[in-house]
């Protein structure tokens, strides 16, 4: 929960109401990935506070049905000075950090939270942050380091060390969509040119690294922002290519899950006009049943 509230940046969010609340609170981090399953059993009690966040940039198709009362928070982005007190604050007030270090980190954040606590482990892992005295620093080495940083983006540096089998996989998984079935994943060992038993070390692989997790019965992308970097690594016109030859295999297997909605996606990233537009109305069809 303290998690959550952490990103919330809500001034007027009250922290004790929350977490003094008389009923059961369910905290849950990008919300809009709950299946519709999940929903109806977490609905079917009507003694719980659910609070969450969600990615406004991926589709939360549920909210518009959720016959539940809900307040719903734009979370503004954090500024240097809101980033330094939850700095400052994780280490329980025993750190040092100059200007010039909080004014490089805040760049490279851009107000997200998440970004912070990424570069931090960073230079922890490196040994640049660590505890002398009493206290938490950064040695000379931070500068170092920023430079690194500053040849790429912060996503860039993030996956340089990852390995080159790796990348090429999740670069492949990413045409695939931003969620998945392992089942789903097992019957394309053509397109991946892997066995099952490797497609599974590489999705094993894939969660320590932080690109992907395990949500239920899907497999997620971390984010849509990871997501969009390991799908743009394929040139467009390529895209197009891998999404059609996708799109033709799924046509071909029986009992796929989700099967319109995966022959839309892949069909609507093509010129294949026609197909989307068959393959949209089904999808149509199915959702208003």
């Amino acid at each position: 929960i303290d998690l959550i509230l952490d990103e919330m940046n809500e001034k007027n969010l009250n922290r004790e109401n929350i977490l003094n609340y008389p009923l059961p609170v369910l905290a849950v981090k990008n919300i809009q990935r709950i299946d519709e399953t999940s929903w109806k059993i977490i609905l079917s009690r009507k003694d719980v506070l659910i609070f969450g966040t969600y990615d406004s940039d991926e589709n939360f198709p549920s909210i518009k049905h959720l016959e539940i009362e809900m307040d719903l928070i734009e979370v503004p982005e954090f500024n240097e000075d809101e980033i330094k007190i939850f700095i400052e604050k994780s280490f329980n007030n025993k750190i040092e950090i100059d200007d010039n270090i909080l004014k490089k980190l805040a760049e490279y954040a851009q107000g997200n939270l998440s970004v912070i606590r990424y570069l931090l482990n960073l230079l922890y892992k490196e040994g640049i942050l660590n505890y002398k005295n009493e206290k938490w620093g950064f040695d000379h080495r931070v500068t170092n380091l920023f430079s690194l940083i500053e040849e790429k983006s912060v996503i860039d540096y993030k996956f340089s060390k990852v390995s080159k089998e790796l990348k090429s996989f999740i670069k492949e998984l990413a045409i695939l969509g931003f969620s998945f079935h392992f089942d789903e994943i097992s019957k394309f060992e053509t397109y991946f040119g892997k066995k099952t038993s490797k497609l599974r070390k590489l999705i094993k692989e894939s969660i320590e690294n932080e690109i992907i997790q395990k949500s239920k019965k899907n497999y997620v992308f971390l984010n849509k922002q990871i997501h969009d970097y390991f799908y743009k690594l394929t040139k467009e016109d390529e895209r197009e290519k891998k999404h059609l030859r996708i799109a033709k295999t799924i046509e071909r297997l029986k009992g796929f899950t989700n099967k319109f909605q995966a022959l839309f996606y892949h069909y609507s990233n093509t010129k294949n006009y026609l197909k989307t537009y068959i393959w949209g109305n089904g999808l149509l069809t199915e959702l208003i049943k």
